[in-house]
Formats: structure tokens, C-alpha cells, sequence
């Protein structure tokens, strides 16, 4: 028998946000009993929940009575829970499956693209719609002005379409900052950034809280277009260090599947992006392994 649940854990992406969206539509859940959780933490089983929690695209945490996911490396950690676990685009989209919901097909298509990053040069360098939207959403959990953004955002993506999502004023005044700064960062990507044969390796470590926002992701492919694959490093909370790998949207030969790279390491993600959170002392050897696997695949 499924539990009644109330309360729903979810990741800080829009993938993230628009299924929490959806299983609080389901579920009659108010968008104040949604929390955020990273994947790195989830999948190490650093926290437990109770069974009125329903967790969407994050791998399975304890207690929880409902899960929904859509990375197959995570599906064997819980097989018997309630919910739905495929291989799709996107997690909102085993969502929309499972419930036969008939409504939301723009949103969904959109989330499919983004979270499979089905991106062109264009949608990176002057992001629009949904693409913009997905590079607004705080991502620093652990701040709770940011994630009361991000419940706002799950209340406007139930019922309003992107034009007006876009001119809500909380939403219109984080647009204003990210292309603001969008310049400065441009710059410091620039800065920052080594090449290791076909591997673009950006390290931010040292940036400015906003300029390591994931809002600022994937600048890298349009700047240097003949790497097939990059390397974000950045701090995480509790002094941990962050690798967020992807491969290029714009030279498209990196055939490395990222998630099998990184779940040995306590990582995961998709076959063209992933990432995992390391403790800092162990950030060296990480990177060793990650460029090791990266540059050796592709000679």
C-alpha cells in the first residue's frame, strides 16, 4: 500500500523543479513541503527520510515511501518502492508517464532538451524560454532564501507559461543579474581555464560565489570548440570539492560515458554529463582518475 505523501525531495535543477511540480499537482503537496538535496549526497545514503517523502530525480534515500527516477545506475539501490524508474529524457517525463498527466507537454519537451543538454551554440551564448529559466535556479541548497526562490519557481512553472514565468519580478530580477554578469564571467572562464589534449578543464574554485553558479555551465564549448569535453571544478559546501563533467554541445566526438566514469567515485549522472562531490583531501587523486579516463579514451 502506497504511503500518503506530503513532502517532496527533489534536485535544484529544472528537471528537478518541474517534477517535484508534478508530483505536487498529483499529490495535492503545497510547494513549502519541498526540499532539496544533492544526488552526491544522496547516493553515499547520508540522510534518511520519512515515508510521506516522495524523491524525484535523485538516487533513492532511505525511508522515503515514493520514488521517481530516470538514471538506470541508481535503479538497483531501491527496486520495490513505489513510483516509476525508467531510462528517459528526464525525470518529469517517467513522471508524466506514470500519472497519464495530458497537460504540461511544452514544459516537458523543453525539460527533455535541457537535462539531456540537446543544446546548440546559440541556446548557450544568448539562452532564451526555458533554456534562460534553467540557468536561473539556485543551486546552493543550503541557502534558504535560495530555495524558497526555487519553491516559487515550482509554483509558477504549475500554472503560468514561460513568457510569464519570465516576467514575474523575482524571476525578471535574477535574468537582470545573470546577464549582467554574464560578460565578467565569459572572461573568467577564460581566465581559468586549461586544455589537456581534448579536455577543457575549468577550475573556479576560487571565483566569486556568483560566477561559480551553475547558471554559468557549458560557456566553455562555444569558447573552445576544438575540446569535446569539460571539466568544472569548483568548492561545495562542507568543504568537498565538486567535478561536473560534460561533454561538448558543439564538437560532439567525446564518447566516454560519464556516469559509468563517475559511479565508481561516488558519482553519477547521464552518459553526456555527470558529477560527484568529493571530500577536498581526496580532490587531487579525483582529478587524476577523471583526466586519467578522459584523455586516455580518446587516443
Amino acid at each position: 500500500m502506497q504511503p500518503n505523501i506530503t513532502h517532496v525531495a527533489t534536485h535544484a535543477d529544472l528537471d528537478g523543479l518541474v517534477s517535484a511540480m508534478l508530483l505536487c499537482r498529483q499529490h495535492d503537496i503545497d510547494s513549502s513541503n519541498v526540499i532539496f538535496r544533492s544526488p552526491g549526497n544522496a547516493q553515499n545514503g547520508g540522510e534518511k527520510l520519512q515515508n510521506n517523502y516522495a524523491v524525484t530525480d535523485l538516487p533513492y534515500i532511505e525511508n522515503a515511501g515514493l520514488w521517481f527516477d530516470h538514471h538506470p545506475k541508481n535503479f538497483p539501490r531501491a527496486p520495490n518502492i513505489p513510483g516509476k524508474r525508467e531510462e528517459a529524457p528526464s525525470c518529469a517525463r517517467v513522471i508524466l508517464n506514470q500519472y497519464n498527466i495530458s497537460e504540461y507537454s511544452k514544459l516537458i519537451t523543453a525539460t527533455d532538451k535541457i537535462d539531456t543538454l540537446n543544446l546548440t551554440a546559440d541556446e548557450l551564448s544568448n539562452p532564451q524560454g526555458y533554456v534562460l529559466l534553467s540557468r536561473i535556479i539556485a543551486s546552493n541548497i543550503k541557502d534558504p532564501e535560495a530555495m524558497d526562490f526555487n519553491r516559487h519557481l515550482i509554483e509558477l512553472l504549475a500554472t503560468h507559461d514561460i513568457d510569464q514565468i519570465l516576467t514575474d519580478p523575482k524571476v525578471a530580477e535574477r535574468v537582470r543579474t545573470y546577464q549582467e554578469n554574464l560578460p565578467g564571467v565569459i572572461d573568467y572562464i577564460r581566465k581559468h581555464s586549461c586544455i589537456d589534449g581534448n579536455v577543457v578543464v575549468v577550475d573556479l574554485r576560487k571565483a566569486p560565489s556568483i560566477y561559480s553558479a551553475d547558471g554559468y555551465k557549458d560557456l566553455e564549448y562555444g569558447l573552445f570548440p576544438h575540446t569535446n569535453v569539460s571539466v568544472r571544478v569548483t568548492y561545495s559546501e562542507e568543504d568537498r570539492t565538486r567535478f561536473r563533467i560534460g561533454h561538448s554541445l558543439v564538437n560532439r566526438t567525446c564518447q566516454t560515458d560519464i556516469a559509468e566514469l563517475l559511479e565508481p567515485l561516488g558519482g553519477g549522472g547521464h552518459k553526456r554529463a555527470g558529477g560527484v562531490s568529493v571530500d577536498s583531501d581526496q580532490a587531487d587523486n579525483t582529478y587524476s582518475i577523471i583526466m586519467r579516463a578522459l584523455v586516455e579514451t580518446q587516443e
